[in-house]
Formats: structure tokens, sequence, C-alpha cells
């Protein structure tokens, strides 16, 4: 199946409308998935919420770990002796993180060996290294992002290991991820990396999803992550409240709209990769409910230029529009100036 948008969607093994799948994607979470002219598609209060009521709580789909001292699967800080992958050495906070991690992905990521630069010669950048081992794929990806500190194109080989082991296994009434990626996906606003992308797809060139692992998908993933994804914070926040110790695409959670003055917050209490998003002020039923992007206490001018560069448009909530216009120096109005005497428009008094 290509991963494209399409009206019909295969839910269960079976062909759904797309409105049902949102109606089943909500079901029992006291809210629900409506269209709204001009903004594509939002979450809405299918009951009143005082504040700091829970509106639901929920795990991701797919997230990656970016902190090293947290579980590679479900962020949580490590304990001293952390459960370890044999082959990549990712850790877990649990023998059941770790199970659970092979049995979503894992499996396919530590497969297969590649020549690859060695970590130390990666640290040093060298082109042309003279001593090479023998590394999974995986492991340089791994290496590499580390490196540059970044972790989409991780999350990306997870979200291909994900469908592969689905397809692997005949788990047809587990189709989440290729419903969720036919919701999303879109064109193409942020491009691949050579190097990640030739590494992801030494990953998968074997498996039954290899026709997949295009580098317009690559692109088309990364969009929708960069627009999309929540970051998971388990650890101390630094004082924007913005770092991440992980990466998580929510379902519910991913059809909040953006506002600067949002009646939901969200919370991970629980140190784990769990999300709860509570009411900020009360909210009446039929309400939309509106999360935030970005750091609101960022200046107006910051904040509507992240959300143009990471998710496409510019922010005109009532919030923006007012400190847009405290902004604006106010116009003075000029003197009237007097004519002089040689001006041919001076009249003299008699």
């Amino acid at each position: 199946m290509p991963l494209q948008s399409f009206e019909q969607i295969i839910y269960g093994g079976s062909q759904i409308p797309k409105d049902e799948f949102f109606r089943l994607i909500t079901e029992g979470s006291q809210v629900s998935i409506r269209e709204i002219p001009g903004m594509g598609r939002g979450l809405f209060a299918d009951k009143d919420f005082e504040v700091d009521e829970t509106i639901f709580i929920e795990v991701p789909l797919i997230s990656v770990t970016r902190n090293v001292t947290c579980c590679g699967y479900c962020v949580h800080p490590l304990p001293e002796d952390p459960e370890k992958c044999s082959a990549c050495q990712t850790k877990y906070c649990s023998s059941e993180c770790k199970e659970e991690d092979f049995r979503q992905c894992h499996e396919v990521l530590c497969g297969g060996e590649i020549d690859s630069p060695s970590y130390e010669s990666l640290k040093k950048g060298s082109k042309s290294p003279s001593k090479r081992r023998k590394k999974s794929p995986f492991s340089s990806l791994l290496l590499l992002c580390q490196e540059e500190e970044r972790v989409y194109p991780v999350l990306i080989a997870r979200i291909f290991a994900y469908i592969t082991l689905q397809h692997m296994r005949g788990e047809p009434s587990d189709s989440r991820c290729w419903n969720y990626l036919s919701c999303w996906i879109g064109p193409a606003a942020f491009q691949s990396d050579e190097q990640h992308f030739d590494l992801i797809f030494q990953i998968f060139k074997h498996t039954p999803i290899a026709h997949l692992v295009t580098r317009e998908r690559y692109s088309e993933l990364l969009t929708l992550i960069t627009r999309y994804a929540y970051g998971i914070n388990t650890c101390e926040k630094d004082e924007d409240g913005a770092r991440e110790d992980g990466v998580g695409i929510y379902q519910k959670g991913s059809f909040f709209n953006h506002n600067c003055a949002p009646n939901v917050t969200r919370d991970f209490s629980k140190n784990d990769f769990y999300v709860e998003f509570s009411a900020m002020e009360p909210i009446k039923k039929g309400q939309q409910l509106f999360a935030e992007y970005v750091v609101r206490s960022k200046p107006v001018k910051s904040r509507r230029k992240k959300l143009l560069r990471n998710y496409g448009f510019l922010c005109n909530c009532e919030r923006c529009v007012e400190e847009l216009a405290e902004l604006k120096p106010k116009r003075r109005r000029k003197p009237l100036s007097r004519p002089s005497k040689s001006s041919p428009n001076f009249l003299k008094s008699d």
C-alpha cells in the first residue's frame, strides 16, 4: 500500500471512510475530530471540562529517545544497571521495555552488517577513515545522529521498521501506523539528508517494504514528524521548558491546532512517554481544543518565525494580533508648516 493521502482507509483488514477512522481514534476519549474550514482538522470537546481536569492520556504510536540517560523505549530515566541490546547497545529501563521495543521495531533495526566508519572516525569527522570495522547500518545511524544531535532520522527508521514487522507478521488488525500516515502524509517541506537516507535504505533494502523506502518518502516523513510529533519531557526541563528527552507521534494529540493562548496543556507526570492533556481553563462542550506548537513565553516575532519555518503558517491568533499591534509605532501627525512670505500662496493682510 503506498504512503499517500486517500479517502478510504484500511482498518482491521477492511476499508472504511476516513471520518469513521477518526471516530475510532477518539472513541471513549471525550473528544472528537472535526473538519474546520480553512484550518483542516481539529479536536473538539465532547463535554464540559473544569480547570486542570484531564481530557485524555495517550501513549505514542511510535517514539524515539533523544537523551542517552533515558530508556530507549519509554524514555523513562535509566536505572544504574539498565538492560541493553547486545548489538547496538541501546539501553532500557526494564526487560519489559526491551521486549516491547523488539516486538515493535527493534528486531528489524539491528539486522544486517555493512562497512562503516568507526566511532572515533565519526567523532573526528574524517571522510576517509583509516580504521574501519563492521557495524550495522542502524548502529552507524545512531552514532551519526548522536554526533549531529539529531533524532528525526532515527524515528523515521523506527517507523519503517514498525511497518515492516506488521507486514511480516501478517497483523492486519494492527494497521494503526498505516492509517495514521495516510491521514498526514503530504508534500515534503524538508529535504532528506543523503547520508541519513543511505543508512536507512541499507537497513530495509532486503525487506518487503524496500520499495517504500525512497528519498521522497523520507522527506515526506521528515515533514510529518517536524509538524505533528511532540517532544517528550521526562527529566528536568531547561529554563524555557523546551528540552526534549524524546520525540513521539501521538494519534489524538497530533490533531490539536495551535494557539499562542492555548486552552490545553500537556504533562509527562509519569516520567515516561505517557502524555496527559489537561484543561488550562474552563472548556465548554463543542469548544475547539488548542495546544501550543512553540514556547508561548517567547516574543511574538520569534513565535511566528518558528511557526512559519517548521509548520508552514503565520499565526494570526488573537494574542499575536494584539502583540503585533503593540509593536507598531504610533504615527505622529506632522505639524502644519506656515507658508513663507516668498511663497506664491502667501496672502498679505490688509
